[in-house]
């Protein structure tokens, strides 16, 4: 099964960019959708088992796969994103794909260490952004 997962924080957006993302993805690997879970107007703070992104998960089985647009789409708090990435996708042995990084993650696979230091170095960055809007705001 491929899912798609689309999140935004505020009831002013959308999940449209992401969706266009994701399909345009899709359709140059040929892949389809079987199913879409959003969190609509919910912060990637928020931690993930208190997102629609929980319930997923769960539905989970080996060889599954998570779409998304980029990294901070997943999570905004580099913790949340290590778990998620390191310790929950592994133990499900299911698959992640980021667009916007061209990153198609087999998290069944022992992931190398170049790439766990790109992952967290852009999970940096999104909490980074995230705080910076906070602070603007």
């Amino acid at each position: 099964m491929v899912y798609a997962y689309y999140r935004y924080s505020t009831n002013k957006q959308t999940e449209m960019q992401q969706e266009f993302r994701v399909n345009e993805y899709c359709d140059a690997k040929g892949l389809r959708i079987d199913e879409v879970f959003r969190d609509r107007a919910v912060s990637g703070t928020v931690q993930i088992e208190n997102r629609n992104l929980a319930d997923l998960i769960a539905k989970l089985e080996p060889g599954d796969v998570i779409i998304v647009s980029e990294v901070s789409r997943i999570s905004r708090s580099l913790a949340d994103f290590c778990q998620f990435v390191l310790v929950t996708m592994p133990r499900l042995k299911a698959r992640l794909i980021i667009c916007n990084m061209g990153l198609d993650i087999d998290c069944a696979e022992r992931m190398n260490p170049m790439l766990q230091v790109q992952l967290m170095m852009f999970s940096c960055v999104a909490q980074m952004e995230r705080e910076f809007v906070s602070d603007r705001t």
